[in-house]
């Protein structure tokens, strides 16, 4: 299959890189699942839930068997009781708890544990879209990789600098 490098389509509201990629056939073999939705999460708790509950009904009404994997990377304000809850609702979510080793290795831990032919990655921030998701499903037909980001922001400058602000400040009162 061709590498899909055309992201025009993908002008929508991705704010990171969200990613399909296919697993290798050894690890084919031994999965059932089309899906991997693979989510690093620290410090989410304000906006997880609406986030989660969101991308599982957009992908239950797409009739696809799917896991989602939500890694909680060491948080502090109550990310896990709220997955922990989460997982006990709703059968699709798997579970990690790790101590804080940031987002890529957060995000490695998830996809060493996908089951699924295809992962899609996402930031538990809300920023991504479930609405979007049949875009980039149909995209994979004719690409072994599907790459999307988010062309035009919704938050101001001045959000955006705070939120930063913000989050460097908690990471340094609590780290």
């Amino acid at each position: 299959m061709p590498l899909g490098t055309n992201l025009s389509p993908f002008k929508q509201s991705f704010d990171i890189i969200s990613l399909f990629t296919m697993k290798t056939e050894m690890a084919l073999s031994s999965t059932s699942l089309p899906l991997s939705v693979v989510v690093p999460c620290f410090n989410e708790n304000p906006h997880l839930e609406v986030v989660l509950l969101g991308w599982l009904q957009e992908l239950r009404e797409q009739g696809l068997s799917f896991e989602i994997i939500a890694v909680n990377d060491g948080s502090l304000d109550g990310t896990g009781r709220t997955l922990d809850r989460l997982r006990k609702e709703n059968p699709e979510i798997r579970l990690v708890h790790q101590l804080n080793t940031g987002s890529v290795r957060a995000y490695r831990r998830g996809y060493e544990m996908a089951r699924g032919q295809y992962i899609l990655s996402i930031g538990a921030n809300g920023r991504c879209e479930p609405s979007d998701f049949s875009t980039l499903w149909n995209r994979r037909l004719d690409s072994q990789l599907v790459l999307a980001q988010r062309t035009h922001r919704l938050d101001s400058f001045l959000s955006r600098k705070l939120s930063s602000f913000l989050s460097s400040l908690a990471y340094r009162l609590f780290d």
